[in-house]
């Protein structure tokens, strides 16, 4: 006997103490009101398992954007990350402390632009130096 049918009939037998929940051979029970409500258990359970299961699935997709937020957060950290240190490289670019040796022979005007550029550049990407 499965568990839903024990359930029907520990419950009807506490409705109904004085009455017998007969189960014939064909499956059906005895009394035209006792398979009525059989019938109405199992409407009534389907609409359950139904439910169990939406809330199983809402529980997934919960816990998927839970996931999504904490790897968010982490890029935000990472891309945080990098500015500061952009925002570093700026500074020394501005008090003049970070150009390579040599600068005006080696790049000129447009290769010094350009070097920085690229220094910021890899900064963004988080290619820089630790």
């Amino acid at each position: 006997m499965d568990k839903c049918r024990e359930a029907f009939e520990a419950k009807y037998r506490e409705l109904n103490p004085n009455d017998k929940c007969t189960l014939m051979a064909n499956g059906n029970y005895s009394g035209w009101i006792k398979q009525a409500h059989w019938w109405a258990w199992q409407s009534r359970q389907a609409e359950l398992d139904q439910a169990y299961a939406d809330i199983e699935t809402f529980a997934q997709a919960h816990q998927r954007e839970c996931d999504i937020r904490v790897q968010i957060a982490n890029e935000l950290k990472e891309k945080d990350k990098r500015i500061a240190d952009l925002e570093l490289a700026l500074t020394q670019i501005k008090s003049w402390e970070s150009h390579p040796k040599n600068y005006e022979t080696d790049f000129g005007a447009w290769g010094l632009r350009d070097f920085y550029r690229d220094l910021a550049d890899k900064a963004l990407r988080g290619e820089h130096e630790a």
